[in-house]
């Protein structure tokens, strides 16, 4: 024990010797380098800073708007045709866009539920509407087909239908119909951060979730599928189109923060968009606040704690968001437009970033 505590004693009489740069001196290498002393190679990009009001307004989107029920179905129909096969057309991902901001109300599936960005903020670019022209001139040459089918030498024929809503074989109401293809269209969005092999096993939780909102229009849920290859050729498009995904984003964190929903809306628009959209690339700090919400200390200790030379960087720039930026009850009204900068551009919030935070 003696000599324990002898080696003890030495080892704290020790000096320690702290190594110190010394500046470059005349004649050294280093000194030839001096302009760039204290540079901190950053990589590709700079980080950007978030902020609402001078950030926002750059954000790029496309004028689009919700349509009626009939052609909801119309162009519903032709989504669900043009999604068999292996390729993913740039009217495809643009027709479920326009979908998707159609989504029906649950409560009143006569109407859109959601509201358009204000035309005064954001940049827009036109996007065409779907032509329905040709899913029109698809659903006469069946319904011709069925009649010509059923005939039995009656002298009596079925009128043409002037709307989707007569095609034979659906019980479902049109307003039904339509609900059910915008929810499909609002969830193949998804693919622009899910990967297709878990896309393709959610559908059929997600059909079970469509009955939880909506009452009706279940046969449409049921009925659809997807295949892999297609699954990844939307995912490809929405790199090519990242408008689309853009201006969807938008149109969800506008309803967010600026409209008022009703509890059964808000919870729809999470399981859509938000439990996919939110926070990308940001593990780091849904991780912090995670483990603060299981361990219940002061969020200032779990910083403290976290914070080391590797950490320092990360830890600073999540102190700096949770302050500046994250819904706390302390700051009440906050926006939570920041938690979806990283799908408009993927600078934002470079230092949180999970790649560059050390593990």
């Amino acid at each position: 024990m003696d000599a324990l505590k002898q080696r003890s004693q030495k080892a704290i009489e020790k000096p320690v010797v702290i190594a110190t740069q010394q500046p470059p001196k005349p004649g050294h290498n280093a000194f030839i380098f001096k302009g760039v002393e204290g540079f901190s190679a950053l990589g590709k990009h700079l980080p950007k800073t978030w902020n609402d009001a001078s950030e926002l307004p750059k954000i790029p989107i496309y004028t689009v708007s919700p349509m009626t029920s009939s052609k909801i179905v119309l162009i519903g129909q032709k989504m669900i045709e043009n999604l068999v096969g292996s390729r993913a057309s740039n009217d495809l991902v643009d027709t479920m866009l326009y979908l998707a901001v159609s989504l029906r109300d649950p409560g009143d599936t006569t109407k859109a539920f959601l509201n358009a960005p204000d035309t005064a903020i954001w940049k827009r670019a036109d996007l065409a509407e779907p032509n329905a022209n040709d899913t029109k001139a698809a659903l006469r040459k069946r319904f011709d087909e069925i009649r010509n089918k059923n005939r039995t030498g009656s002298t009596s024929t079925p009128a043409e239908p002037e709307t989707v809503n007569a095609v034979v074989g659906d019980e479902d109401s049109i307003d039904d119909r339509a609900s059910a293809y915008c929810y499909i269209a609002a969830y193949l969005m998804r693919l622009h951060v899910c990967q297709p092999d878990s896309f393709i096993k959610s559908i059929k939780r997600m059909q079970e979730r469509f009955k939880g909102w909506y009452a009706a229009g279940h046969k449409v849920i049921d009925s659809f599928q997807l295949e892999k290859s297609m699954a990844n050729s939307i995912k490809q498009a929405f790199v090519r189109r990242s408008g689309v995904i853009s201006t969807w984003v938008m149109w969800v964190a506008y309803n967010e923060n600026e409209t008022e929903m009703g509890k059964k809306n808000k919870e729809l628009m999470e399981y859509l968009s938000g439990q996919v959209f939110q926070y990308i690339g940001m593990h780091a700090l849904t991780l912090t606040v995670a483990l603060q919400q299981v361990t219940k200390c002061d969020m200032g200790f779990l910083l403290g704690e976290l914070k080391c030379p590797m950490t320092r960087e990360a830890v600073q720039a999540i102190d700096h968001l949770l302050q500046n930026h994250e819904l706390v009850k302390e700051k009440p009204g906050s926006k939570t437009y920041f938690r979806y900068a990283r799908v408009w551009d993927s600078d934002y919030f470079l230092e949180i970033q999970s790649k560059n935070v050390p593990n």
